[in-house]
């Protein structure tokens, strides 16, 4: 049910789109979004800064997936969850709103560092230390006033260091234009399926100085997210609802043809009052045998997650980024200087988990609390990241030989300082107070430091203007520390005190990469390439008790990636195909395991290594142009990722699926445009969207049950709308046919031993009016 709160901030929020429609002009992103449509046939016209320099897509000897900025506007890709089903084998795991795990070519098991790294332009924004939670607290950016995001498929440690070992998302900013004044304005009002309203307003304003030696941009957005959850406990309809906004701000300096300087500094919130989970029938008391309908909603089909105090969660990520170009003759030299910061701050209801099978941690402290308490975590990710890189790079006109010689040397320096603090706290349920006696929950600190320095080299020799070679290397020294310090209370023990609390580890880690690339025809480019790349080991915790073969460090994981894939387009640009194959090795793959300590019998999950995995497929590309103003586009991946022996602490076993993973993905889109007269056209297009069946993650804790087979599902996405010169408005429908489609599911962990679940969002109807100057 809708609010007047709610209502009056809908309003509120239509009334800025409106009024900002009213007052600004501009050229409608489909216009844009039809020029990258002819570019998206012609690789020659797709630049790219995947390795670090301007390239064009054809002469790329990997597989990488673009989408433009238009694009984005275009679909209404405002988040990782709207644009990953556009780039073949690109999954994710959603843990609510704050959090998601980025899955590239199948590569996760669930451990905490991620396998696929972020970088926004120049600033590395993916965290390295296993404490900082990296594989789920994402730089999910809002995309507006993106020129383009790239995503490189397969380990890109070469370039990129540790947790790129699964590939590397990267968001490329527009940057100031120092020739012209710019302005843009975008807003829109939606409704969610038994849920509430949202409305977003977005702006931007470029401004050039400095008799076109300077600029100045700027841009933000305030977006009011609908909710659709809701909370009969606590009286709280659509309990998942919450805000974003952010800002992004960047000065491009140009005193000489040779040497520019650019400071981009950027904030993102977001604060949700509960997180998306909703209550499905599950399998609480029976987990190995659970019924034919565990994933049917309960509550007669409406979206519940009953909890005693909520699920709040906010979290916000920044960063600020120098970067210096010059040109010094014979190269370029580049430095950039970055600070990154980031903190999730989340309390979750554990009062109906399950402390084992059908036996809640309400039960398990009734004895201790009365009957009428909860139980509610509070956790709290903070991390602080300083980078520096000075990178050495060839002019496009060297040559040795008679040959071209494209080469980089590079050096960086990563430090980042972690803080990781998680508390239990007892709650009377009529007061609201928390209880104090007659023991504490308990909790626990772990500050961490990492530290890394690393260089780097690549070359592409070019024996002739059809045919070149390849080749990369990196080494890393990494060291880092951790301490945990245990508060005492019935979840945590008796805190025992160790002679050295503090945990170190220290590793050096080399990378290399190879490829070779033939270009038959100017617009037909055949590639293979063999690359690989790690994540970082690290120490772990300091358990009181631990077993005698507990280790308190952690080693790195690695992958061996190889990979063929042939780009063309045929026909006058009629047809596009992009095509790729790989086969990866996954080797002392990082897990998350749990060892229980004595005498209090408390059970702590630590990160340890678990065998080996494997993943092969074959991503796929297509777009076809039947006839002007129509295009038929098709992405798509096959991935059959497994582990290739068994891993006893994990839960797993030889030839069990890696977790959300389908094998089958695969998204069709119709898109068209014609014109009504004079300076105006019409637009639309639908998307279909198919998910095949994926298994959640693995457990080894006895009793439960992990590893379970999700079904496949479809969505359907609709948008259309008109262009009048600089205006424009549209209409567009997410999920049209409401499908109830699973992200993640448990077994158990909702009220009255029901199971919980994410699900895609409920469809979602929307007006967006655009302008641009």
């Amino acid at each position: 049910m809708q609010t007047k709160t709610d209502f009056r901030r809908s309003v509120l929020a239509c009334s800025v789109a409106l009024g900002a429609f009213g007052i600004a002009s501009a050229a409608h992103a489909a216009e844009a979004a039809a020029e990258a449509v002819d570019a998206a046939t012609d690789p020659n016209m797709i630049v790219v800064t995947a390795s670090k320099r301007s390239q064009a897509l054809i002469d790329v000897s990997q597989s990488i997936s673009v989408i433009t900025g238009a694009d984005l506007a275009y679909r209404n890709q405002m988040r990782i969850e709207d644009f990953a089903a556009s780039v073949p084998g690109f999954n994710f795991q959603t843990a609510g709103p704050r959090a998601i795990r980025l899955i590239l070519r199948g590569l996760n098991t669930g451990g905490s560092g991620a396998t696929v790294g972020v970088v926004i332009d120049e600033t590395p924004f993916s965290y390295q230390s296993g404490l900082a939670n990296g594989s789920i607290d994402t730089a999910n950016l809002d995309t507006f006033d993106m020129e383009r995001i790239e995503v490189l498929k397969g380990p890109q440690g070469t370039l990129y260091g540790a947790t790129a070992e699964g590939g590397l998302l990267k968001y490329v900013t527009n940057k100031p234009n120092v020739d012209k004044v710019e302005a843009a304005v975008e807003a829109n009002g939606e409704i969610v399926d038994q849920g509430t309203t949202g409305g977003t307003i977005r702006g931007m304003i470029n401004i050039p100085f400095w008799g076109g030696k300077g600029a100045i941009r700027a841009s933000g957005f305030y977006q009011d997210v609908a909710g659709y959850v809701d909370n009969p406990l606590l009286g709280s309809n659509n309990s998942n609802r919450g805000y974003k906004y952010g800002g992004r701000i960047s000065l491009l300096l140009k005193p000489s043809d040779n040497f520019s300087i650019r400071l981009t500094g950027s904030r993102q919130d977001q604060k949700f009052d509960d997180n998306s989970f909703v209550e499905v029938v599950g399998a609480n008391t029976a987990p190995l045998n659970p019924p034919a309908n565990q994933f049917d909603i309960a509550n007669g089909g409406r979206l519940v997650q009953n909890s005693f105090n909520g699920n709040p969660n906010k979290n916000y990520y920044e960063y600020a980024n120098l970067v210096l170009d010059w040109d010094i003759g014979f190269a370029s030299l580049l430095s950039s200087t970055s600070y990154g910061r980031l903190s999730s701050e989340f309390r979750t209801d554990i009062t109906s988990a399950n402390a084992a099978p059908g036996f809640t941690f309400q039960q398990a402290f009734a004895g201790v609390y009365g009957n009428d308490f909860s139980l509610w975590g509070r956790q709290t990710n903070a991390v602080k990241r300083w980078n520096q890189e000075f990178r050495l790079t060839s002019k496009p006109d060297t040559n040795i030989g008679g040959m071209g010689l494209d080469w980089q040397l590079g050096g960086f320096f990563a430090k980042e300082d972690v803080t990781f603090e998680q508390f239990f706290d007892a709650i009377n349920n009529t007061t609201k107070a928390v209880i104090e006696t007659p023991f504490p929950v308990g909790g626990s600190v772990l500050p961490g430091k990492y530290e890394e320095y690393s260089g780097f080299a690549n070359a592409t020799l070019h024996f002739t203007d059809k045919f070149d070679v390849s080749g990369g290397i990196r080494y890393a020294d990494i060291k880092q520390e951790s301490l945990v310090i245990n508060y005492p209370g019935l979840i945590t023990g008796v805190p025992v005190i160790t002679a050295n609390p503090i945990t170190r580890s220290s590793e050096n880690k080399v990378t290399w990469s190879a490829a070779v690339n033939f270009k038959p025809t100017a617009t037909t480019q055949l590639y293979a390439r063999v690359a690989t790349g790690y994540r970082s080991g690290g120490p772990n915790l300091i358990i009181p008790g631990a077993p005698a073969d507990f280790k308190f460090t952690y080693g790195p994981d690695s992958v061996t990636n190889y990979e063929a894939g042939v780009r063309t387009t045929l026909f006058d640009n009629m047809l596009s195909i992009d095509v790729a194959a790989f086969y990866i090795d996954w080797n002392n793959v990082q897990i998350i395991t749990s060892y229980v300590s004595q005498p209090s019998g408390t059970r702590y999950n630590v990160i340890g290594n678990g065998g080996k995995a494997r993943s092969q497929g074959v991503e796929w590309s297509l777009a076809f142009t039947p006839v002007k103003g129509i295009r038929i586009s098709d992405t798509g991946a096959y991935t059959d990722a497994k582990l290739t022996e068994d891993a006893a602490d994990l839960g797993g076993f030889d030839g069990d699926q890696l977790p959300f993973v389908p094998k089958w993905s695969n998204t069709l889109n119709v898109d068209f445009e014609a014109p009504l007269g004079d300076n105006a056209k019409a637009f639309g297009g639908a998307s279909w969207v198919y998910t095949g069946e994926r298994f959640t993650g693995f457990t080894s804790a006895p009793g439960f049950r992990g590893h379970i087979a999700l079904p496949d599902y479809s969505s359907f996405n609709l948008q259309g709308g008109v262009e009048f010169g600089r205006y424009s408005a549209s209409l567009y429908v997410r999920n049209l046919t409401n499908e109830r489609g699973l992200n993640d599911y448990s077994t158990g962990n909702g009220y009255r031993l029901t199971g919980l679940a994410q699900i895609i969002q409920p469809r979602t109807v929307g007006i967006k009016l655009t302008a641009r100057y």
